[in-house]
């Protein structure tokens, strides 16, 4: 468990708040300064405050670190720099707090992680349709969501990990169709379009329909097919364990279709228009009502959706979070509709939309695969580069920005290679580590004190200054769900680490400088953990 007494951020962020008027407490922010030297932490609540206290925001600055200086406990963990004119405020931690918290980090190998929040989160992620293999855009919403539950649950919430499949519903008519079509059995109606990818030929080939087969039923062949090999690309290739894999067919099958529908008609969510009946969604904030049930009496996704969320609530969520791909945004305003329709707030669910992703090798984009035909499957991608790679470029990436995965850069095994840069810091560290351990070499206790040691922009303090940062991303990601900060922490600490090591030799003429040791002892164990919560491997040798 992280020590409560290094969370310095929170203890800097409580002793500003006691310098200002209670009712502007939220708006403290703390930033990390763009040079080392600027110290570990800034504020620019004094420029915040100044519009609201009609005051100079230089004025405003020198009042609150005249305040923080006649605290005690700031004082004991702090001081305070106004640089020049400057409304910022930089806080440089006390040299003789760092080395406590190296100790401390090396004394707790789960250093990060959270006390438990008691809050229950399901968060529901990559869910492709059951009527092909997974494409790039889907891996990359996999490994966004993994990503996202391991940090939540490194926070202290319990998590719960769904996919919900769509297995019912005109798809899986169109599944059928497409096989049939594949064996000569159908032909394409003007306005359809099926599906023709290299994967209907090997389904066809599988299944062997006969001319007379019902489609509907080598639909749900085909589906159950596809599912059985998406379970497997996700668990063995793309090493993601839900806790359930949740059908849409079940909600038919326990008529939980028919009880939300009689649930919406007594509350009067729902009426007729045109031999159809629609959901008021437009009433909840939505642009427009939408259709529950077709006019020819069959039930549509808006119904699903209905139903399942009321599912996953009364589960005993607390909150809820949906990663979809960008081509559903349309479903965004709906589904908050959905939410507040059932009597939750919108706060109870976040939707985060990831875009899609380019495959590029030698400049140019790879579109065709030889399962896919018309696009790469992500177990393809990930039998070319392999798991880490994969997951590491793919969680990289802010999920809202377009995505170019350069498989020239992903194959390279050097320096330039983000994964492989980060997971030789790792392998480095271990080797060391084991060298003065099976050495036995004597320890040298440091000639210079701690408050030389970790000098003002010194290696040692702008690496442990980084290492005491880990459990706030942790919470922060936590809430903001961005995991790409994630592996941009775990490569600004391998780069952090590889100067120190350059400048700061920990084993020099057969003795071991104790205070350096213990500073990459700490740096181990911070990698290795930063790694584990974005999912992939932390190698003693490389």
């Amino acid at each position: 468990m992280y020590m409560e007494n290094f969370n310095l951020s929170n203890i800097l962020k409580q002793e500003i708040k006691k310098c200002i008027d209670p009712q502007y407490g939220s708006l403290v922010l703390l930033e990390i300064p763009p040079l080392p030297q600027f110290g570990e932490f800034s504020s620019n609540i004094a420029m915040v405050l100044a519009k609201h206290l009609k005051k100079s925001p230089s004025i405003i600055a020198n009042e609150i670190k005249e305040s923080l200086e006649k605290s005690p406990e700031f004082a004991k963990h702090f001081s305070a720099v106004i640089p020049g004119n400057s409304a910022y405020i930089n806080f440089h931690v006390r040299a003789e707090l760092l080395p406590n918290l190296i100790h401390g980090i090396i004394s707790d190998s789960a250093f990060g992680r959270g006390g438990n929040k008691n809050k229950k989160i399901l968060l529901e992620f990559l869910s492709a349709n059951p009527t092909g293999p997974m494409h790039l855009g889907n891996g990359r919403g996999g490994f966004t969501g993994d990503c996202l539950a391991n940090v939540l649950q490194w926070a202290g919430y319990d998590v719960w990990r769904e996919y919900y499949v769509n297995d019912t519903g005109n798809q899986v008519i169109n599944l059928g169709k497409s096989i049939m079509a594949a064996s000569g059995f159908y032909t394409e109606q003007g306005g359809e379009k099926l599906y023709k990818a290299n994967y209907i030929n090997d389904l066809a080939k599988e299944l062997i329909p006969k001319k007379d087969d019902d489609i509907k039923e080598i639909g749900k062949q085909g589906v159950a097919i596809i599912l059985n090999d998406i379970q497997r690309v996700a668990q063995d290739k793309m090493h993601i364990k839900y806790d359930q894999w949740y059908s849409e067919q079940s909600l038919y099958d326990t008529k939980k279709i028919d009880a939300i529908l009689q649930w919406l008609e007594k509350e009067n969510l729902i009426y007729e228009k045109d031999g159809a009946r629609w959901f008021v969604s437009s009433r909840f904030g939505d642009e427009k009502d939408r259709v529950a049930v077709k006019s020819d009496g069959g039930k549509t996704y808006m119904l699903s959706d209905i139903a399942y969320h009321k599912d996953k609530f009364e589960r005993d969520c607390d909150h809820l979070i949906t990663i979809l791909g960008a081509d559903h945004h349309g479903y965004v305003g709906r589904t908050y509709a959905v939410v507040e329709a059932l009597g939750y707030k919108k706060e109870q669910l976040d939707i985060i939309l990831v875009q899609m992703v380019r495959l590029i090798e030698n400049g140019k984009e790879l579109k065709m695969s030889k399962r896919g035909g018309a696009f790469v499957t992500i177990e393809e991608l990930i039998d070319e580069v392999g798991h880490d790679v994969a997951r590491f470029f793919f969680v990289m990436r802010a999920p809202e920005t377009h995505m170019d995965f350069d498989l020239n850069l992903a194959k390279e095994q050097s320096s330039k290679n983000p994964v492989y840069y980060v997971q030789y810091a790792h392998a480095r560290i271990c080797s060391i580590l084991n060298k003065v351990q099976s050495s036995n070499l004597k320890i040298k206790n440091s000639k210079l004190k701690i408050v030389d040691e970790y000098a003002p922009n010194s290696h040692e303090r702008v690496l442990a200054a980084h290492l005491m940062r880990f459990p706030d991303l942790i919470e922060e990601t936590a809430k903001t769900h961005a995991v790409h900060h994630l592996p941009a922490y775990a490569i600004k600490l391998a780069d952090l680490f590889h100067r120190f090591y350059e400048h700061c030799r920990v084993i020099e003429d057969d003795k071991v400088n104790e205070e350096r040791l213990k500073i990459i002892q700490a740096a181990q164990i911070v990698l290795k953990n930063v790694l584990t919560v974005i999912g992939v491997s932390a190698p003693e040798r490389m």
